[in-house]
């Protein structure tokens, strides 16, 4: 219908047969060229893995903890000297064994909770440092001719001063501080009660705020009616590195009040709030 001839450059192609197929076998040598190319790529990345995760882990594994801290507390001026590390410990929970904590007032005790820094003195901190620390102009300051900057404590020391006045508040240990009269046992009886539920409510807080999410497991203990489950309150926790921070707050505290002098304090000038009652 069209005609058999067939537009210039086009020429019929017959069975497979009139097609020559030409193949052409890699050589040994070019194997060889081949293999030893990957090898040499897989050794370069391996190579590179091994430095990325090197330098990972000088970078990053060390501010692990630095990271940790700031995503989990207020900023301190503490972080300025003193690098923050975590380790796991296990705590002496034991049930029917009192450490030195635990037992019955006596100056042997104080001593004890006296050196953990319950009563340290407040620390300067610097003007630049106050904004971060969460202090402001309405807070209390040092007089510029001895330096300026604002004072503070520590909160976590504050915490133990107040768990440590619970603990004088215990019914087996009320009566003997009570007759000592000394410290918070001085004041009348609705500023010591006033202090006591004060202390016991920061410490409310402060445990719901730092929830351990850990589990308390129980382990089996004998008796004559067969074995029966216990909490076992040893334990494991990751903790602070508590004696490198009471070491510093120990360092930083300013001298006792009968060191200091009488206008060591700056004098709250126009602007500063003055509150009408204790908060």
């Amino acid at each position: 219908m069209f005609g058999s001839q067939l537009p210039e450059g086009y020429r019929p192609v017959g069975n497979t047969e009139d097609i020559e197929i030409t193949s052409h076998p890699s050589s040994p040598e070019t194997k060889r060229q081949s293999r030893t190319q990957s090898s040499l790529v897989l050794a370069v990345v391996s190579l590179l893995t091994l430095v990325v995760g090197f330098y990972a882990g000088r970078t990053i594994g060390p501010n692990t903890d630095s990271l940790c801290i700031a995503h989990t507390s207020n900023y301190g001026p503490i972080l300025e000297d003193t690098k923050i590390r975590y380790t796991s410990v296990q705590f002496d929970g034991r049930f029917n064994h009192e450490n030195i904590y635990r037992q019955d007032g006596s100056p042997t005790v104080d001593a004890a909770w006296e050196a953990l820094g319950i009563s340290y003195r407040p620390v300067v901190i610097p003007d630049e440092l106050a904004a971060k620390s969460g202090l402001t102009p309405n807070h209390g300051r040092r007089a510029e001719k001895y330096g300026g900057g604002y004072l503070g404590n520590l909160e976590g020391l504050h915490h133990l001063h107040c768990l440590n006045l619970v603990r004088k508040s215990i019914f087996y240990n009320y009566d003997y501080y009570q007759t000592l009269g000394e410290h918070e046992f001085s004041n009348d009886g609705d500023v010591l009660r006033w202090h006591i539920s004060h202390c016991l409510d920061v410490i409310r807080q402060q445990l719901m705020c730092t929830v351990d999410i850990g589990a308390l497991g129980s382990v089996w203990i004998n008796s004559t009616d067969g074995p029966y489950p216990f909490p076992d309150f040893r334990t494991n926790h990751i903790c602070r590195n508590y004696e490198e921070i009471r070491a510093w707050a120990e360092m930083s505290q300013i001298p006792p009040d009968e060191e200091l002098p009488e206008d060591f304090m700056e004098v709250p000038g126009p602007g500063v709030e003055i509150l009408h009652g204790i908060p």
